[in-house]
């Protein structure tokens, strides 16, 4: 639970919330040796799936803008994710994950045309992919659903 703390040793953990990538998503930081366990919420060369989890969670991928703001505030040498490396200079990858959110949504916005309605599945056809495949139709169909879901 939020503000729980775990010691081991010389450290102590803080459970943070860090929601986004998930509407429950949680954290552990240690304040005294600048220590992040960060789960998927940062990762180092992907991002991760901001997905839908209903209408009462709200705008997930505003909620997971805000806790990357909030987390680029804080204190970090150490951010360690559950994919891939330690992650050196977490900040300027909060900004590029950012940025890659700020340029998908104008893609998104792009591929529209107005005064028509559009659903995902209209639209993930209509917008890049980086999936080797020559285009929409030969995406997996595993592939199909993490993109539209």
């Amino acid at each position: 639970e939020e503000g729980a703390t775990i010691k081991t040793g010389d450290y102590e953990f803080e459970v943070i919330s860090i929601k986004g990538h998930t509407p429950g998503h949680m954290g552990l930081y240690e304040k005294n040796h600048k220590i992040l366990f960060c789960g998927d919420t940062i990762l180092e060369t992907i991002t991760p799936n901001i997905t839908f989890w209903g209408f009462d969670k709200g705008d997930m991928l505003g909620v997971y803008i805000n806790t990357l703001l909030d987390l680029k505030k804080m204190d970090i040498e150490y951010v360690f994710s559950t994919h891939r490396d330690l992650i050196k200079d977490y900040r300027s990858r909060i900004d590029t994950i950012i940025h890659h959110h700020m340029l998908r949504m104008q893609e998104i916005l792009d591929a529209m045309e107005s005064g028509i309605e559009y659903t995902i599945r209209d639209l993930a056809p209509r917008i890049s992919w980086r999936i080797k495949a020559d285009g929409w139709d030969d995406f997996p169909p595993a592939q199909k659903f993490f993109c539209i879901w």
